[in-house]
């Protein structure tokens, strides 16, 4: 097992799509990946959206394989969001390459021209990966190193549902005092009930203190 970093200058097919359907970024910073649907082909997570000068958020156009479901904090061009994303229909032929025995790490970075992004998994896995990174453009740099989880990130100790409300928590004030959101209105938002909701923070908080503790 190791981790696998590539950086794609992405090629002149790819660039025009992404101007045409999403050009209101200058910058997307995949922050966590809080849940990957493989049936149903999506990608849940929490990045940082930096627009193009001359963008507001309010007035962006977002094609459909690309939803906010919640904005977290905003200055000036730079907000923070729960993101929903899927393949764009006109590249569904290529998701035999995405689909490999890897764990999709940080960091995830996407401008208008390039792609940063990182996996660990085994070495054959990895290397569909870096082919699969040729498709898309003229690979820039590649990097390995030692996989390691211990100390790295709390997160992974998690399931994917303690994942998603702790990190939808954490990202909308419900730890602050006072607080911004309440569980019911953070419930509300995510879909669950306010019970399911304060289960599944209970049961990340533990795992949480237990990790930091060393119980």
């Amino acid at each position: 097992m190791r981790k696998l970093t590539v950086s794609v200058t992405l090629n002149t097919a790819f660039v025009h799509f992404i101007r045409a359907t999403a050009g209101f970024y200058e910058k997307i910073e995949v922050l966590e990946i809080l849940k990957e649907n493989n049936a149903k082909r999506y990608t849940l997570g929490i990045a940082r959206i930096l627009l193009t000068e001359g963008y507001s958020l309010n007035k962006v156009h977002f094609p459909r394989h690309f939803n906010i479901l919640d904005v977290f904090e905003s200055q000036d061009r730079e907000h923070f969001c729960l993101v929903k994303v899927s393949m764009p229909p006109q590249f569904l032929s290529m998701l035999h390459w995405t689909d490999v025995d890897v764990i999709w790490e940080r960091p995830l970075l996407f401008t208008q021209e390039s792609i940063t992004f990182s996996c660990t998994g085994p070495e054959p896995a990895l290397e569909n990966v870096v082919q699969f990174s040729k498709l898309l453009g003229t690979v820039t740099s590649i990097a390995y190193e030692a996989a390691g989880y211990r100390g790295y990130q709390v997160l992974p100790q998690l399931s994917e549902m303690e994942r998603l409300v702790l990190i939808a928590a954490i990202g909308s004030g419900y730890y602050e005092y006072p607080r911004r959101i309440s569980a019911t209105e953070l419930a509300y938002t995510l879909g669950y009930s306010k019970s399911t909701l304060i289960e599944y923070l209970r049961k990340a908080e533990n795992k949480v203190f237990e990790e930091i503790s060393g119980v």
